[in-house]
């Protein structure tokens, strides 16, 4: 989803949004459940906004009642509300959600052919699945993976994704299940605590309080 915040010289503004179907259809239901105020369902290439606030700026874009209104604002070097500037800098999360913005970044055509597989298969997959959601288009030997078969792809290589995860925890249980039969299984090694060193800690934050 891509947003666009203009203002003309005569105050009046609006909000323009772009959303990107083809890695929208790639979430799921409980992690994304649209854009407060914008009716996806109608697939518009762009959702405009004239002079009114839309609720997922609202939403996220501190009051200029609030106590706290300008410090806020300096937190992310801004001197007035730029509302898309300061959801883009601030490190501070909206609860309803898990959207958050970030500056764009132009589209990458990304190449696997002279990739060399250090790691293990699903890191590499892992790696593909990571450019897919980024709207990367990517390159492998002779097949290119864009918006005409994204979903597609992602769907097949998520699948063989978490079968993969599923069978290398099974091959871990079944190795700890033996050196358990055979009485040489410790567990993870315990990690050393400094005691005094923690209550020092402890002390400091029981001052703060």
């Amino acid at each position: 989803m891509r947003y666009f915040y203009e203002v003309n010289e005569d105050e009046t503004f609006k909000y323009i949004f772009r959303p990107n179907y083809s890695v929208i259809s790639l979430t799921s239901p409980d992690f994304f459940q649209g854009i407060p105020g914008l009716d996806l369902d109608l697939k518009k290439k762009e959702y405009i906004r004239e002079n009114i606030i839309p609720t997922f700026i609202s939403e996220r874009v501190p009051n200029e009642n609030r106590v706290d209104y300008y410090d806020l604002l300096n937190e992310v070097g801004l001197e007035v509300m730029e509302p898309l500037l300061y959801l883009i800098r601030t490190t501070k999360y909206y609860c309803g959600d898990y959207l958050y913005l970030v500056s764009y970044k132009e589209v990458n055509k990304v190449s696997f052919n002279n990739y060399v597989v250090k790691d293990n298969t699903v890191t590499y997959i892992k790696r593909i699945l990571n450019n897919i959601t980024l709207d990367n288009d990517i390159e492998i030997e002779k097949v290119l993976i864009n918006d005409d078969n994204r979903y597609l792809v992602f769907n097949v290589l998520m699948n063989i994704y978490f079968q993969s995860i599923e069978a290398k925890k099974e091959i871990q249980l079944n190795g700890i299940n033996i050196a358990k039969a055979k009485g040489k299984y410790k567990g993870r090694k315990p990690k050393y605590l400094d005691t005094l060193k923690f209550l020092e800690v402890l002390d400091d934050i029981k001052k703060v309080k």
